[in-house]
């Protein structure tokens, strides 16, 4: 009688282990992707500033982390929201040019809530 007492206990005690071991999974799994998580957002953002000191309008070329192409009319400036890193900024005059439109290259690297500024006008 003592070997059944003891398969008996044996049985009660791996089923409760086992409720145990569950309940253990299923309240300890991470409630990330619970639409009432917080989120985390990682990415990190600047700004860069653009602006056209020349009568003429340019296109203007952003390629980094965020990349765009706007026109920027003469006179005017722009600021535009990016990603953090390393960008380049091409400026190309569109019009008013005698033989070869302006062009110019701009590298830099942008900083999280800081602004980098492009300013340029026509080369004579």
């Amino acid at each position: 009688m003592g070997y059944n007492c003891h398969k008996r206990f044996m049985k009660k005690f791996l089923s409760l282990l086992v409720v145990a071991l569950c309940g253990f999974i299923i309240t300890s799994c991470s409630d990330r992707n619970s639409p009432n998580a917080p989120q985390q957002n990682t990415k990190k953002y600047g700004y860069i500033q653009v602006l056209n000191n020349s009568s003429d309008p340019y296109t203007i070329s952003i390629k980094g982390n965020t990349s765009m192409s706007f026109t920027l009319n003469g006179k005017q400036s722009v600021t535009k929201t990016v990603e953090v890193g390393y960008y380049n900024v091409h400026v190309k005059q569109q019009s008013g040019y005698l033989l070869y439109p302006t062009e110019k290259d701009y590298e830099f690297y942008v900083k999280e809530n800081k602004t980098s500024i492009v300013s340029f006008n026509t080369t004579l």
